[in-house]
């Protein structure tokens, strides 16, 4: 028989402790130390594993890219290799930053009784959108149309790990700021007006 969450408890039993309380106890007795999710922590076990599993194979494919090893493992011929290596470090820079972003959510959601099934493609797809929002915000960088970063520093990879990292982390902002770009150098589209 495969588990299911429990029921939702009644909001008025829980209280949210916000972040780093006072109340250590999360508004529990002393000694009331057993889960809520009696039904949902396999769910929510398997969503910590996959958040574990990208938050490593990011760093490793960066460093196994800043290597030469996916350079030979693909083939990819050295003068084309640099661009590659750099869109890689981008990409899984930004990736890392979206999982760094859904494994903080996961614990506290879980810690403060929040925890839903609902939720999850959200915290499933969160670390693949921020990977290319990243991509696309860093690209914007690097071809000059968004002016805020010297082209220079942004030629860097520890920058454009960085950069694309607090992209990733912010994916949510970076697409509110891309937006009004969007909004303000390609312009909104303008209903048609209704014909009568």
């Amino acid at each position: 028989m495969s588990e299911q969450p429990n029921p939702s408890p009644k909001s008025e039993e829980l209280s949210d402790p916000g972040f780093a309380p006072a109340d250590l106890l999360d508004g529990r007795v002393v000694g009331d130390w057993q889960t809520r999710y009696r039904g949902a922590r396999r769910y929510i076990y398997l969503e910590a594993a996959y958040l574990l599993v990208l938050m490593a194979a990011a760093p490793t494919f960066i460093f196994l890219s800043w290597k030469g090893s996916v350079q030979r493992e693909l083939g990819v011929a050295p003068s084309n290799y640099v661009v590659f290596a750099k869109a890689a470090y981008v990409w899984l820079g930004a990736m890392l930053g979206g999982t760094t972003f859904s494994m903080k959510w996961l614990y506290h959601v879980v810690a403060k009784g929040q925890w839903n099934a609902d939720r999850r493609l959200w915290r499933i797809f969160t670390p693949h959108l921020s990977a290319a929002t990243g991509f696309a915000f860093v690209a914007l960088l690097a071809s000059n149309l968004i002016g805020v970063l010297d082209q220079h520093t942004i030629r860097e990879p520890a920058a454009l790990l960085g950069i694309s990292f607090i992209a990733g982390y912010f994916s949510d902002s970076t697409i509110a700021a891309l937006a009004e770009f969007a909004e303000q150098y390609i312009g909104r589209r303008r209903k048609k007006p209704s014909s009568e």
